[in-house]
């Protein structure tokens, strides 16, 4: 399939591992990326934690190279390598020039296939891992955002925190490390993406050979879907100097087409600061020091939801306002000339995006993963426009009532106005106890 300059291809190995490149002409790099589709979202609750534990053990070293050759191979041609976790998958990543391809394949195969995984490496990275857990602890922001999915998502394998908590951490062993690897890092559930200068035949070739001994198999998910916190405030305590807000909706998952639409509404209230969010709460009445949306998708799940930092004394306006604003979506039609300026907002964030290589390979995963197939451009951008203001009216009214929205708070706060929510108060260690 050819579009928008590049050449999208796919397929299925015989041990049922997927591999899907975009070839972009004129580029003299490639890209590569290895997708595990599992992460903190298929994790048993008492070991919380393993998917992020074991993306740093297998940079500990392989069978054919210790933990500095893994890293020192790609950096000494002059290339990143790089991995991340996340709820519902794993990534290893590099960039190398196209001529280095063949090396960067092999060492992404190696940490993928052939960790070593020992009791030694476990030891020290695990130290490593608490450190990392506690550091974000001490961050306010990044507490935040850790606290607010288990409140938007319940207490479920979805909701909590990719790090996991102190306890499940501390108490993982080796044998669930391989054991773990063993059960998802198989050849179902793995994707090779590559994006750049690459030849589809020698990358099918080259994982074909590369990814022989990954372990045959197919993980079967489930989830348990938890209620959240949804028509209540959460006030949690905590010394940092500003407050933290959340105001979020359970939305669908990927899959949905109404995502569409939330995509249009997303873009009316937070699109950077010409949207209604920044202009109205920011600029004209200065309660925000940042104000922004965003939406998660999920396989079975998803939300979304408006991040503000704020002061203490300027917190209840900020909430009051924030409210407004949902209220007004869902009483008033968008005007033409909004409508129109979102769209082409949209249209031209949507085309500049595809500019980049990483997000036209990763754009190839996420639709493979939620939809099973590629989405084509134009598909995508003929869904945007087709919405329309009466269909932005209805999906407000239907995710923006009060009794389904989710409030959090964090900072040094005492209370908020009624507002006709119920009123929670706790610690951080109430909602989820992440680290020491």
């Amino acid at each position: 399939m050819k579009e928008n300059g590049f050449q999208i291809d796919k397929i299925i190995l015989d041990n049922g591992l997927r591999v899907i490149s975009s070839t972009i002409p004129g580029r003299k790099a490639v890209s590569i990326g290895v997708w595990v589709l599992s992460g903190s979202a298929d994790e048993p609750s008492d070991k919380a934690g393993i998917s992020h534990f074991l993306e740093h053990m297998v940079f500990k070293g392989t069978e054919k190279y210790d933990a500095k050759e893994l890293v020192s191979t790609i950096e000494r041609l002059g290339g990143y390598i790089d991995a991340y976790s996340a709820r519902q998958e794993t990534c290893f990543n590099c960039s190398v020039l196209s001529e280095d391809f063949p090396v960067a394949l092999d060492t992404l195969s190696q940490i993928v296939v052939k960790p070593r995984l020992n009791f030694h490496d476990l030891k020290l990275e695990r130290e490593v891992v608490i450190s990392e857990m506690n550091e974000s602890v001490e961050n306010p922001e990044s507490l935040a955002a850790d606290l607010f999915p288990v409140l938007m998502l319940g207490k479920s394998s979805l909701g909590c925190p990719i790090m996991g908590n102190l306890k499940s951490v501390s108490s993982i062993i080796t044998e669930d490390l391989k054991d773990y690897w063993r059960k998802n890092y198989c050849s179902s559930n793995i994707i090779v993406g590559a994006t750049g200068d690459v030849n589809f035949e020698n990358l099918s070739n080259l994982v074909r050979d590369k990814f022989s001994g990954v372990p045959v198999g197919k993980v079967i998910k489930t989830y348990d879907r938890k209620n959240g916190a949804d028509g209540k405030v959460t006030i949690i305590h905590h010394n940092s100097q500003m407050v933290h807000v959340f105001i979020g909706v359970r939305t669908f998952p990927y899959k949905d087409s109404h995502r569409y639409i939330l995509a249009l509404i997303d873009s009316i209230l937070g699109r950077g600061s010409s949207g209604r969010l920044f202009q109205n709460i920011r600029e004209k009445k200065g309660l925000a020091y940042n104000i922004q949306s965003f939406s998660e998708y999920y396989l079975q799940d998803g939300y979304w939801a408006i991040y503000a930092v704020t002061s203490s004394k300027k917190l209840d306006e900020l909430i009051i306002c924030v409210l407004d604003e949902l209220r007004q979506l869902r009483n008033n039609l968008v005007s033409d000339n909004e409508f129109n300026e979102v769209k082409s907002f949209i249209r031209r964030r949507f085309l500049l995006s595809m500019d980049n290589m990483w997000r036209v390979i990763y754009r190839a995963i996420e639709t493979e993963v939620h939809l099973g197939r590629y989405i084509q451009i134009s598909e995508t951008l003929e869904k945007f426009l087709k919405v329309d203001a009466e269909q932005i009216l209805q999906l407000a009214n239907r995710l923006f009532e009060p009794s389904k929205l989710v409030i959090m708070a964090m900072g040094p706060v005492d209370e908020v106005p009624d507002m006709g929510f119920e009123r929670i108060h706790c610690t951080p260690n109430e909602i989820y106890p992440i680290g020491s």
